[in-house]
């Protein structure tokens, strides 16, 4: 066991019997003890060392190796009153106590000071305390604050290695390296680790690369979620159950290979949104005129095969509705149409294509508008954007927000198309019940704020639409006159509404599971 060694043990020893008293009073003792035979040590040091260091910063590195350092709040703070005594009333008169003094302060090697600067104590210790080796010139040297003392690389002096199967652990994660380590509850316990590390429980860890708490994802499964390192990079496949530990975000983001996909591919993907020119087709796009998210899934082989699935494929199907809106804005505005766009809003199923071509007071706005954006318009931020996207390329802006009752545009809108489309597409567009009831009330409520936000911009239109009056019967109404919804009273309605519709035989299993689903 060499000094070192001893110091500690003897320290921990201190510290458990007599507290931060025992710890500053080992302190001060080595601190003199190795002041007294510093001269020695740091002379058969640079000789050992052949003169690389020079004698005197030898005989500081012997006094600070063979003084003890309290581990403890307590002996750190007993340990700088100790120093902050010695700055005020020894140091002015160390030639007289040089055999004394001296080997204290420089011992203590600023741990009995550690807040005090070399520039300070040059302010503070009187001028005619001089000489080589002592006085102003050694104490300032001596109460340089050393670099901050790090419990990273020594934690296991005191948080132990973790014995084979040891189950009663703690992690910790370093506060500003973010390097994470394992010791046992005992070990944690010390009152000082919290200045550099922080508890991380189990499930906050992430040790292990999620494998922990997202599970090995067994072969096979497919609801998984690719995650990304926001520092490192690294990818890692987790189950949707681990990766919805809502802390993750903190570190790691979903990755979405149908998002990675739209970036890569997109000029491919442009030349099929364009060929569905069919105006008799559900995919209809007018030659990318029209933009419109659920076309853009059918981009999608996956989705194609099975439009149940209309939630994967999600994020990359608006991610191209988003580049390609970018896309055409940028471009002149083509001959015979007006410089324009117009906007959708309303929730699924409300009808809002048809009620648009029904009424003679909208329609040529759609047929003459550059860009028609085929939108719910249920969250306000985002219609914003999309708003101030249009006005940054000198376009007008019409919107046009169509009402139906959520129930009717689940009954006869959106459960009608999704069977219609499974008859003659193998399978149909389908859209959870609980957001279908989102986008009937964030749409709701977005087109009453947007109205306050543009109600002096003469180049943004509000207009509504009230579509419950049965095939046909739609009405242009002010936008007061529009059914406010009570979403306690609709969200009752809507499941009785679909259970009462599978029930009947009116759609298929497939449809009504994928509603169904939360």
């Amino acid at each position: 066991m060499n000094i070192y060694e001893l110091l500690k043990l003897l320290g921990k020893n201190a510290a458990q019997q007599y507290g931060g008293a025992g710890e500053a009073a080992l302190s001060a003792a080595t601190g003199i003890v190795s002041g007294a035979a510093a001269p020695i040590g740091g002379a058969i040091a640079a000789y050992q060392n052949n003169g690389a260091n020079p004698y005197e910063q030898e005989i500081m590195n012997f006094m600070q190796r063979n003084t003890y350092a309290p581990r403890t709040e307590v002996g750190q703070q007993r340990v700088q009153q100790i120093g902050e005594f010695a700055n005020r009333n020894l140091v002015p008169i160390a030639p007289m106590l040089e055999g004394l003094v001296l080997p204290l302060t420089a011992g203590g090697r600023a741990r009995y000071n550690p807040t005090t600067s070399r520039a300070t104590m040059e302010q503070i210790v009187p001028d005619s305390v001089t000489g080589k080796s002592m006085g102003q010139a050694a104490s300032a040297n001596d109460m340089v604050a050393p670099q901050p003392y790090s419990l990273l690389e020594d934690f296991a002096d005191f948080g132990k290695p973790i014995p084979a199967g040891k189950q009663d652990t703690v992690n910790l994660r370093h506060k500003t390296s973010g390097k994470e380590i394992v010791v046992t509850k005992e070990g944690a316990k010390s009152p000082f680790y919290t200045k550099e590390f922080d508890v991380v429980s189990p499930n906050e860890s992430l040790l292990g690369d999620f494998v922990d708490f997202g599970k090995p994802v067994p072969a096979g499964k497919q609801d998984t979620v690719t995650l990304r390192h926001n520092t490192s990079g690294k990818e890692i496949v987790v189950t949707k159950e681990g990766a919805k530990a809502p802390f993750y975000k903190k570190e790691w983001s979903p990755l979405d290979p149908y998002v990675e996909q739209a970036d890569n591919n997109f000029n491919e993907f442009s030349k099929m949104y364009t060929s569905f020119t069919d105006p008799e087709s559900p995919f209809f796009t007018d030659g990318g005129r029209i933009n419109s998210t659920d076309n853009w899934r059918e981009v999608y082989p996956i989705y194609r095969e099975n439009r149940n699935k209309s939630a994967l494929v999600h994020e990359g199907a608006s991610e191209l509705s988003k580049k390609w809106y970018a896309k055409k804005l940028s471009e002149p505005v083509p001959k015979g149409f007006d410089n324009a766009v117009l906007f959708t809003a309303g929730g699924t199923g409300a009808g809002k294509t048809s009620a648009i071509q029904q009424s003679p007071i909208l329609k040529p706005l759609a047929d003459k508008a550059n860009i028609i954006y085929d939108t719910n318009m249920n969250g306000l931020k985002s219609s914003v954007k999309k708003i101030e996207q249009a006005l940054d390329a000198n376009r007008d802006v019409d919107i046009v927000y169509t009402y139906r009752d959520p129930e009717e545009a689940l009954r006869k809108g959106a459960l009608t198309r999704a069977m219609k489309m499974e008859k003659n597409y193998q399978s149909g567009r389908t859209v959870p019940l609980n957001e279908h009831l989102k986008t009937h009330m964030g749409s709701y409520d977005t087109m009453f704020k947007l109205r306050e936000i543009y109600k002096d911009d003469p180049r943004v239109s509000i207009r509504a639409i009230n579509n419950s009056f049965g095939k046909g019967n739609s009405k242009v109404v002010p936008l007061d006159k529009i059914p406010k919804l009570n979403e306690n009273e609709v969200s009752p309605r809507l499941t009785r509404a679909l259970e009462e519709e599978y029930k009947s035989g009116r759609i298929s299993k497939n449809i009504y599971d994928a509603t169904k689903v939360q």
